[in-house]
């Protein structure tokens, strides 16, 4: 049981308790002490598997006095790791919600039963914490990224929580990724060269439909600027694409995605282009819709259609 209560989704647990329900207030103040939880159910375990031992021991003793511990061992060993752990903790796991709120109550009860043996055993387990670890035993309430990482993943397992548990998945790890981990290589990218026209521009647009190009100069690794298509919609066509070129952010493809995200917020522009470390050469290009897409998932480009 303290396997569906310690993975239980915490958001749930807060609409039940908002529906007043006596099972979600019980795994609430369970939660509140894991320890007294955890020392619950092991030492009903404990119990369970003396009581059945001495039970089947007893039961062999008539018949098979010699072999009665021998075989009552060799019984009951399959019987608690398939009936009573594995089996259980599947099924406690898969219906969380359902199986452990029904039986919070239960679990109350058999913690004030066993109060006595939970509190002796919590307190030794304290004290030959402090012993080996010295000192007083702290209780932080802080924990660390990966594990709220994984919390929050894990938060949500259903299947219909598929988008959920993407986005939170987006986020945590949206952290660890550089400019080079999504960057679009140079040589996928769809330029203009700087002495192309308004016509020609709106040519290659009509075919790819997106918004902002790459301006090159002679050789395509010779990037100089960008266009955003809407500054030339309205433009003659017979007008040079180098009057409307922007000026890029230029940063080094080690730059992580938050640094580029604050950049991007800061300034106007929303293309980057992304420089080799310690080199002077473009590897790729970022816009802000790829930045974006590593928390959200894909974006149309604001010019694309379909």
């Amino acid at each position: 049981i303290e396997i569906g209560i310690i993975s239980i989704n915490r958001i749930r647990l807060s609409k039940y308790m908002k529906r007043n329900l006596k099972g979600a207030h019980i795994i609430n103040k369970l939660l509140q002490k894991p320890e007294n939880l955890l020392g619950t159910t092991l030492v009903g375990t404990n119990i369970s598997i003396v009581i059945a031992s001495s039970l089947l021991t007893g039961l062999f003793y008539k018949n098979f006095p010699s072999y009665a511990e021998y075989l009552s061992l060799l019984i009951l060993t399959p019987i608690i790791l398939i009936f009573g752990e594995a089996i259980p903790k599947a099924l406690f796991y898969q219906y969380r919600d359902r199986i452990t709120i029904t039986l919070a109550s239960l679990l109350q009860i058999s913690y004030y039963l066993f109060f006595p043996l939970v509190f002796l055993s919590t307190g030794i387990s304290k004290i030959m914490i402090r012993i080996f670890r010295g000192g007083k035993i702290e209780s932080n309430p802080y924990i660390t990224r990966d594990e709220l990482k994984i919390i929050t993943i894990e938060s949500y397992p259903g299947a219909g929580d598929d988008a959920l548990r993407k986005i939170a998945r987006r986020i945590f790890y949206f952290g660890e990724k550089n400019a080079k981990s999504i960057m679009l290589d140079l040589d996928n990218v769809v330029m203009i060269e700087k002495t192309q026209t308004v016509k020609e521009l709106k040519e290659v647009y009509a075919k790819v439909k997106f918004s902002k190009y790459p301006v090159y100069s002679r050789k395509k690794d010779n990037l100089i600027g960008f266009i955003n298509i809407k500054d030339i919609l309205a433009v003659g066509d017979n007008k040079r694409v180098s009057s409307f070129i922007r000026n890029p952010i230029r940063v080094d493809e080690k730059y992580g995605l938050e640094e580029l995200l604050t950049i991007f917020r800061r300034g106007a522009e929303q293309m980057v282009f992304v420089y080799e470390k310690d080199a002077d050469d473009i590897s790729g290009i970022l816009t802000l819709e790829d930045v974006l897409e590593e928390l959200v998932g894909e974006i149309k480009d604001e010019y694309e259609t379909g």
